[in-house]
């Protein structure tokens, strides 16, 4: 019997990633092996770029656990201002940086496995729209204590 590499089960999630953002009108910056960072309103305007990350979210979190390699991935979400851009002269990439990139990625690692968790300013965002549940304050390298909320579905879904 066949099986299927390593590569090729990631090559299924980041499609799957790269489909939803799409999708939701999400704007790729990177894969870092089974991670993927994606900005909304940046390149082109979104009506609410925090609920199209949640969006997608939610939908990656249902995908990755039906694949084959049943992901137990972790989505975080913050919202605000960045940089963003290309740095260096070889190998280089399109690029966000800031104080927002870096709590985004905060907010993932604290995160719940298969959940999407935002930041408690994304929060109030999509609060209108969304169900969820405050996980409490965490400590944020960088920042000290910080309110992250695990987003357990759509209002109406």
């Amino acid at each position: 019997m066949l099986r299927k590499s390593a590569i090729a089960y990631l090559q299924e999630l980041v499609d799957a990633y790269e489909e939803l953002a799409l999708r939701y009108e999400l704007q790729k910056i990177k894969t870092i092996g089974d991670a993927f960072m994606a900005t909304g309103g940046l390149l082109k305007p979104v009506p609410n770029p925090v609920l199209s990350a949640v969006q997608r979210g939610l939908e990656i979190v249902t995908i990755a656990r039906r694949m084959p390699a049943r992901w137990d991935v972790r989505v975080g979400i913050h919202a605000g201002p960045v940089m963003a851009g290309v740095v260096g002269h070889r190998q280089y990439l399109f690029d966000v940086f800031g104080d927002t990139a870096n709590t985004a990625a905060r907010v993932e690692s604290h995160g719940v496995p298969g959940a999407v968790t935002v930041s408690a300013s994304a929060w109030q965002a999509v609060a209108e729209r969304c169900r969820g549940e405050s996980l409490g304050m965490v400590h944020v390298k960088g920042k000290g204590g910080m309110e992250i909320v695990r987003v357990d579905g759509l209002r109406g879904a």
